[in-house]
């Protein structure tokens, strides 16, 4: 159980064995033999890879706490990806997270790229919410590639904010949104954008307002 965890863990640090075996101080082959199950880290050891990827010595050890977690046996996820619903809020929902939306396409039919934990409570009232893995830097310095954009699912917003729009036919997109009077004014916060940095909305463009973007969740940086 050790070995697959700290195997997830480390690939998804993009960290080769040599890479963690420095970090925590033991030799090569060693740490080899920690991910091959033929021998199991001791205590140092176990502290060190704990604060390398920034979760708990129990969750390194795999206790009852992880095994029983009902995502695990209810979802097909990786072990990273059962750790972020354990050491979240009680009430929460997993969603799919994609990086092309379309919103006239079956969302259950377009590709996973990674999931999200959202809190129940906001749900409430008939509410619904996307995440959307930005796959570009458009929206920096708010929104980098890799971050993870929860949008909820309204056509109306308010000047200023972040909305996921899809223009046609081409995957949607998120840009800040000003409107005043009859104009709309879409933007991307990047100066560099060499495609639709800027969108005039009118009645010869077929465009929908997905939602608005509520929440940002920072991609964790590399080791």
């Amino acid at each position: 159980m050790i070995k697959d965890i700290i195997i997830a863990l480390r690939k998804n640090a993009n960290l080769t064995k040599r890479d963690v075996a420095n970090k925590i101080g033991v030799a090569y082959q060693t740490y080899v033999n920690y991910e091959n199950g033929k021998t199991n880290p001791d205590a140092v050891a176990i502290i060190n890879l704990a604060n390398i990827y920034d979760v708990s010595a129990d969750f390194i050890l795999g206790r009852d706490i992880y095994r029983d977690n009902i995502y695990l046996k209810s979802l097909e996820k990786s072990v990273l990806q059962n750790a972020k619903e354990l050491f979240s809020p009680t009430d929460h929902k997993v969603r799919n997270a994609f990086e092309k939306y379309y919103y006239n396409k079956d969302k259950e039919q377009l590709t996973v790229v990674d999931y999200e934990v959202i809190d129940y409570n906001w749900f409430t009232r008939g509410q619904e919410y996307i995440v959307i893995k930005q796959n570009n830097n458009d929206m920096l310095p708010e929104i980098s590639k890799g971050d993870n954009v929860i949008v909820k699912l309204q056509d109306k917003f308010l000047s200023n904010d972040f909305v996921l729009v899809q223009i046609e036919d081409e995957p949607a997109i998120i840009r800040k949104i000003i409107q005043k009077d009859e104009s709309i004014l879409m933007y991307a916060l990047n100066s560099t954008t060499r495609e639709n940095q800027f969108i005039f909305l009118d009645k010869s463009i077929n465009y929908k307002i997905i939602g608005v973007v509520v929440e940002i969740r920072k991609r964790i940086s590399r080791i």
